[in-house]
């Protein structure tokens, strides 16, 4: 929470608190839809999140903003830009719900704007939502009617998004489950199933050594940081030098990992593999 001197100037709705101050600023940080909190008359105004759009500096009042911090240290001025988030679950159709918002702070108006951006969800149901540093990002697996390459997967996302990578092993593991949900690590099932990944060798690096591991891909999830860290490869993978792209794959051995794979192949290595369609990765609407 950045406590401050300042006093809400616009907004559409509060809740008016018994609380005291110190009470209020726990009650927002314990409550996800909680976004500023205002000491009014002694008593507790508190914000959900769009509820407010500006606050005004003002040395005889107090308030306080609830803001998302990663690196654990608590912003040095209270003129930093901040933002904040709610993620949960729509009662009624089951989707996953995101509402985020930023604040900034103007120097000549002495003023914090608070933009939000509504109520977002991901498409269906079954898409999990993941929060990442550039946003919320929901991703899906998709089949196909038939063994495809990755240009039919390529179009086949792009009218939902893009094909995603995995910024953390978290994102990993979602597919893996998913894979493993539906018994294909079983012993039983014979067939080694593929998805089509963000992930394509960047031109100079084709037949050059020196290129290696993911820097050697173009990516191009919008939501990736610079340096994920769920991208997961089998043993000696990627290899080759052709112009190929990622897939993730089940293994022989019922273990899975990401794979480089000819681009226009369907059905690589031996005859039991077949990508049967691909990870598509989208903003939430």
């Amino acid at each position: 929470m950045i406590v401050t001197n300042g006093s809400p100037q616009t907004y559409i709705g509060y809740s008016d608190l018994a609380l005291s101050w110190d009470d209020c600023l726990d009650y927002c940080i314990k409550n996800e839809m909680c976004m500023v909190v205002y000491n009014k008359d002694d008593n507790c105004q508190m914000f959900e999140i769009g509820k407010l759009q500006a606050l005004k500096r003002d040395p005889d009042a107090k308030v306080a903003f609830k803001v998302v911090n990663k690196n654990g240290t608590c912003p040095a001025s209270d003129m930093e830009p901040g933002k904040g988030y709610f993620l949960g679950i729509n009662a009624t159709s089951g989707r996953q719900i995101y509402i985020g918002y930023n604040i900034t702070y103007n120097p000549t108006t002495e003023s914090w704007k608070l933009n939000s951006t509504g109520v977002t969800m991901c498409k269906v149901p079954k898409i999990k939502m993941f929060m990442r540093d550039g946003g919320p990002w929901c991703i899906a697996l998709v089949h196909l009617p038939n063994c495809s390459s990755h240009a039919v997967a390529v179009a086949s996302c792009r009218p939902m998004g893009a094909l995603s990578g995995f910024e953390t092993p978290e994102e990993f593991e979602y597919i893996k489950e998913w894979v493993k949900e539906r018994g294909w690590l079983n012993a039983t099932y014979t067939k080694n199933d593929a998805f089509w990944m963000d992930g394509v060798r960047k031109p100079e690096c084709v037949g050059n050594p020196s290129c290696q591991g993911l820097s050697a891909f173009k990516l191009s999830d919008p939501y990736l940081s610079a340096n994920p860290t769920g991208f997961k490869f089998n043993p000696g993978q990627p290899n080759g030098t052709t112009e190929d792209c990622l897939g993730f794959v089940v293994n022989p051995d019922k273990s899975v990992g990401i794979v480089s794979t000819l681009c226009s192949l369907t059905r690589p290595g031996d005859a039991s593999t077949c990508y049967i369609g691909h990870i598509c990765g989208m903003t939430p609407k």
